[in-house]
């Protein structure tokens, strides 16, 4: 089955006309053999300045170390040891890691300054040892 196929058939699911686009979406995908790994990048939550921001981490292997990075500027960076893994931001740094609950859950907290008011921040969190790269949060401090 060809990718343009399979495309056009998770969309044709997708768009359907009804309330919910994603329902029924997984008996769609049948070239899936396994399980799918989903980092999902939440916050900086409340996401204000001269106060404790935290992102959050869902979907991450328990027990497996979350880094998380940031950046100023869109780019394409590649995750060292992760052949064709990438993070979506230039010049990255590491904020931080946490160790993933038994849930998958990962979290990291810090003080934002008030001189980040009016600045944007690119995030993004990798689980290095399955070289999973969550999805892109933008995010402007007002």
């Amino acid at each position: 089955m060809s990718t343009q196929r399979i495309r056009a058939e998770i969309d044709a699911k997708i768009y359907d006309g009804r309330d919910d686009p994603t329902l029924g979406l997984l008996e769609y995908i049948p070239f899936l053999t396994g399980p799918v790994a989903v980092l999902l990048l939440t916050g900086p939550t409340p996401g204000l300045v001269g106060t404790v921001n935290t992102l959050d981490v869902s979907g991450a292997t328990p027990g497996a170390t979350i880094y998380f990075v940031h950046g100023f500027q869109d780019g394409s960076t590649a995750v060292p040891g992760c052949p064709g893994a990438t993070v979506d931001i230039k010049n990255p740094k590491l904020t931080g890691s946490d160790v993933a609950d038994g849930s998958g859950q990962a979290s990291l907290s810090g003080f934002v300054p008030n001189g980040a008011s009016g600045k944007t921040v690119l995030l993004q969190a990798v689980e290095h040892a399955s070289c999973t790269v969550s999805n892109l949060v933008e995010h402007t401090f007002p």
